[in-house]
């Protein structure tokens, strides 16, 4: 085997051995995205009914209102 074709194997393997640390990287990076992703839908969900009751107390803030400009 000739100094060139030893060279180009020798950086192909070293391509593929970064290539496999930049996709385990990856993957890691993904799992704790996922996890990131499950505590955020946690936390909308913990706090949907605290957002569903703002609007309400403002429709009924704004209903008072108008009573009080009616009379």
């Amino acid at each position: 085997m000739d100094k060139l074709t030893q060279l180009y194997i020798d950086e192909l393997a070293q391509a593929t051995h970064k290539s496999l640390l930049l996709q385990a990287e990856v993957e890691k990076l993904q799992e704790e995205n996922k996890k990131l992703q499950e505590d955020i839908d946690k936390i909308r969900e913990e706090n949907r009914p605290l957002v569903l009751d703002q609007p309400a107390e403002k429709t009924k803030e704004k209903s008072e209102a108008k009573e009080v400009k009616n009379v």
